[in-house]
């Protein structure tokens, strides 16, 4: 099957690794991929190009995209896909796609609704969807249910289907000195710490909060941060007033991860609005012990029954820095129960059950 994925744009975020991890499951599977990015290609055309993915972008003229919409329509045609994934819910993106017949099409939402687009702009977006996609899939039952709620017409048509997540093995002690030996970074420390972009929502504030209620039994408490983004003056001025500075690491913006993951002891992740969160569950998947908060999100949904230990509700410093302290205290029960997490998260994220998944959908709409 020819297989044409319609995607925002080919940055290094989560959505865009998802979608590329899709791809190349579907690639082994005997399937062919094509891409078009409705914006300029970016970090991700590398592995792309090296995924024998042939891809294209744009250059997004006028109000989302709207003076490259004929472009679209014509590199579209020029393909003659048998089937279409959307990948995000760009609304030029869905136009381009009006009144084509005899190709089944899928959307994937990755992201929140609330206090992203205005009530009206997602109810139009979705009116478009509902006219365009046979199947509409969700990164989470959260935001599944935010747009069901929003336009309740596309029910029927809405599903729920997990991120796929790459493997990833368990961090070694001889990882862990490396890493932190080029982060300079003792072997005695008590590393915690989040990756993701520094902004109001993501709540690095919770985490400097709770380091500094550990630092209270732990004086060896180091705090590690990749990302950067507009909070970053706000969080170094807090982390300063937590009498907390000399503590906080600032990585930056990171092409690879893997130095931050090797370091830390826990990762600590909280945030006000998600669909899932991403670094967790890479987090997990290196056996690295993950507590969070989140108050709006679809991360429960993973972390739920054992599991749900590891996650609470709302943003009480308090209790995490207790949890937090009890599984310093306990840490081969705490790194028993992890594994497990880990377990479960592999099984619920596993590539090649996505993209059968999707596939057989495709299939059937042919």
């Amino acid at each position: 099957m020819k297989i044409l994925n319609i995607i925002q744009g080919t940055h290094i975020g989560g959505m865009e690794q998802s979608s590329l991890l899709l791809m190349k499951e579907m690639i082994s599977q005997g399937h062919q991929i094509s891409l078009i990015s409705l914006t300029k290609l970016g970090l991700l055309s590398k592995e792309l190009d090296e995924s024998n993915i042939e891809s294209i972008g744009f250059s997004y003229r006028g109000p989302g995209g709207v003076f490259d919409l004929r472009n679209y329509r014509e590199r579209i045609n020029l393909i003659k896909p048998d089937s279409i994934m959307m990948t995000g819910h760009s609304l030029v993106g869905m136009l381009a796609l009006l009144g084509r017949k005899n190709q089944s099409r899928v959307l994937f939402v990755h992201f929140h609704h609330k206090n992203v687009k205005p009530t009206w702009l997602w109810k139009i977006i979705y009116f478009i969807a509902n006219k365009v996609f046979d199947k509409i899939y969700f990164a989470s039952n959260f935001i599944m249910n935010e747009a069901i709620n929003l336009y309740p017409k596309i029910m029927d048509k809405a599903a729920y289907l997990p991120n796929p997540l790459p493997p990833c093995k368990v961090i070694t002690k001889d990882n862990k000195s490396l890493s932190r030996a080029r982060l300079h970074i003792n072997e005695s420390d008590l590393v915690i710490g989040n990756a993701g972009w520094l902004i109001q929502r993501k709540r690095f504030d919770v985490l400097l909060n709770v380091c500094a209620e550990i630092k209270k039994l732990n004086s060896n408490v180091k705090v590690l941060i990749a990302g950067d983004g507009e909070e970053r003056e706000n969080l170094e001025e807090l982390s300063i007033n937590l009498n907390l500075s000399s503590e906080v690491i600032w990585l930056g913006w990171q092409d690879d991860l893997e130095d931050f993951y090797n370091s830390i002891d826990i990762m600590l992740f909280n945030s006000d609005w998600d669909a899932v969160g991403l670094s967790p569950l890479e987090a997990i998947q290196r056996g690295i012990p993950t507590f969070a908060s989140v108050l709006n999100g679809g991360l429960k949904e993973i972390l739920n029954k054992e599991f749900c230990s590891f996650l609470i509700e709302e943003h009480d410093v308090k209790v995490l820095a207790r949890k937090i302290n009890e599984g310093i205290s306990n840490r081969d029960k705490l790194s028993e129960l992890t594994l497990r997490c880990r377990d479960h998260v592999n099984y619920v994220s596993n590539p090649r059950s996505i993209a059968t998944e999707v596939l057989t959908n495709l299939k059937m709409q042919e």
